[in-house]
């Protein structure tokens, strides 16, 4: 593993799709917000009981393929994550790139907040 994450901290910098006719759509029906994370959250969110330090279980062929569209300049979606009353963030979607960009040394990762519900 310690060679995948040689991998990622060589990889060309994430580029986020913000314009995504997918992911706007969802946007507006789901009232999703629009906002960045920071990397510093990291140990607040829950990776269904993955480590995000490490790789050992983790999906290697989803690292890879976004390893792979960074080094061909694609731009990737959006993660979508809530709130918990805990105050974890859970992430319905984008685990392996927030894990990708947290391991490119990115400081702030936009990310598509879910409504809390009350």
């Amino acid at each position: 593993m310690d060679e995948l994450i040689k991998k990622i901290k060589n990889t060309p910098k994430i580029q986020w799709d913000f314009e995504n006719p997918h992911q706007l759509l969802q946007q507006q029906k789901r009232n999703l917000s629009l906002e960045k994370l920071s990397i510093k959250q990291l140990d607040k969110i829950h990776f269904n009981e993955l480590n995000p330090y490490s790789f050992n279980n983790w999906n290697k062929a989803k690292i890879e393929r976004i390893i792979s569209i960074c080094e061909n300049n694609i731009k990737l979606e959006l993660p979508i994550i809530c709130f918990k009353e805990n105050g974890k963030i859970g992430v319905e979607d984008g685990q392996h790139r927030i894990v990708v960009a947290f391991h490119m040394g990115v400081k702030e990762i936009p990310v598509f907040i879910l409504p809390q519900i009350s």
